[in-house]
């Protein structure tokens, strides 16, 4: 099986543990990390991968195939944008649907699946990266995901990210 090359943004408080964490799962090949902060150089070299001050030259060197975001909240949005608009995407479980109508039950008519993921989190995301871009998109399971997470970890169930049918072409363009 080949390893996943996966490019980590944010070296911080939370980035330091998710790049140890990663470096023992076989599945991923963990090649590089990028930080604002020169200081953060020292973690990279103690698990003996690459180190970037910027994000974006990580991602056009290094040829990851996915990215993980270990940056405050609000850098999210911004940060995913610039990845989604390279072509990476944030790692785990983000599934890109084409642009069809959604065959879920109870799907409201009007309304376009582009993603589904398999955490609210991821979900919230994907609806924050749409919505950064001046789409309005929605998490129709929203509510159910964040009150009963049991139901759709493990299982073939998936939480869905909608836009208006209208905006269905601009979403296209946005995940492409």
């Amino acid at each position: 099986m080949e390893k996943v090359r996966i490019g980590l943004i944010g070296l911080g408080l939370m980035g330091t543990p998710h790049a140890r964490i990663l470096k023992k799962v076989e599945e991923c090949d963990l090649v590089a990390a990028s930080d604002v902060d020169e200081k953060q150089k020292r973690v990279t070299e103690e698990l003996g991968i690459k180190f970037y001050r910027n994000y974006e030259e990580m991602i056009a060197k290094e040829s990851v195939q996915g990215v993980i975001l270990a940056v405050p909240n609000h850098l999210h949005a911004p940060i995913g944008i610039v990845c989604a608009r390279r072509g990476e995407r944030p790692a785990g479980g983000i599934r890109l649907e084409p642009l069809a109508k959604s065959p879920a039950v109870g799907q409201v008519d009007g309304m376009t699946t582009v993603a589904r993921c398999l955490t609210i989190d991821q979900a919230l995301f994907m609806r924050s990266l749409l919505e950064g871009c001046g789409l309005t998109a929605y998490v129709p399971d929203e509510l159910t995901a964040q009150t009963d997470p049991v139901i759709f970890f493990g299982s073939m169930n998936s939480i869905r990210v909608e836009v208006d049918d209208n905006d269905a072409a601009a979403a296209r363009a946005i995940l492409a």
